[in-house]
Parts: C-alpha cells; sequence; structure tokens
C-alpha cells in the first residue's frame, strides 16, 4: 500500500507540475501557493522522515525506503531513537491491557479488581 501511495503522490505531482505550466494565469497561481506546496513536499518526503516503525508486541523495528539516501538513513535513525526515548512499545502494550480490562468488565468476565496473568502478557 505504501509502495502505491508513493506512486500515486509521484504521479500527482508531475502532473500537477504539467498543468501548472500550461499558462500564464496558472503560473502566477503556483506562484502564489508555493509556500503551501513546499510545505506540503517536505511533509511527505520519504527523506525527511527517514523509516516508518513497524510495531509489534514486544518492540518495533523501523523500515527504510529501499533506496534511501544518507539524509533518510540519518532521519531513520533519528526516528528509531525518539520512538525508543518515548518507550511506546510499553505505552501500546499499556493501553491494549487496559482496553482489555475494560471490554471484561462490560462483558462481565472479571471484576475491576482482578488481574489476570492473560494481562500482563499483553
Amino acid at each position: 500500500m505504501l509502495k502505491s501511495a508513493e506512486g500515486m503522490a509521484e504521479l500527482i505531482t508531475d502532473m500537477t507540475r504539467e498543468e501548472l505550466e500550461r499558462s500564464w494565469r496558472a503560473r502566477l497561481g503556483l506562484a502564489l501557493a508555493r509556500p503551501a506546496i513546499e510545505s506540503m513536499q517536505r511533509r511527505t518526503d520519504y527523506e525527511e522522515l527517514g523509516a516508518v516503525p513497524l510495531l509489534g508486541v514486544r518492540g518495533g523495528c523501523f523500515v527504510a525506503h529501499g533506496r534511501s539516501s544518507a539524509r533518510a538513513v540519518a532521519s531513520a535513525i533519528r526516528s528509531a531513537a525518539e520512538f525508543s526515548a518515548a518507550d511506546l512499545p510499553a505505552k501500546i502494550r499499556d493501553s491494549v491491557a487496559e482496553l482489555h480490562r475494560q471490554e471484561r468488565r462490560l462483558l462481565g468476565v472479571e471484576s475491576p479488581e482482578q488481574n489476570t496473568a492473560e494481562e500482563v502478557s499483553v
């Protein structure tokens, strides 16, 4: 899905650029919209993010683009360090455990005071 989205974004960018170069009005519009377009490009630049987390139950790993540049690799390392410092796997695990506790309470499976081994191993 990610590859499809990247391909579609590239296609839309190319088609938009072609259309904006067709007339003086379009070029004027482009000049006025340039700051917003550049901001959007930075937000969708894979080199800026570097990699995305692939989350698992006990942790995560980061998946980078196959054609990553040195800048993208540096960004991926930065993203992984931020992920690790934020201790996101533990926060996700705790949130999922809390959802399970709430679900069990709603279904009447256990009382709120009970803690099961199943919750701890989530």
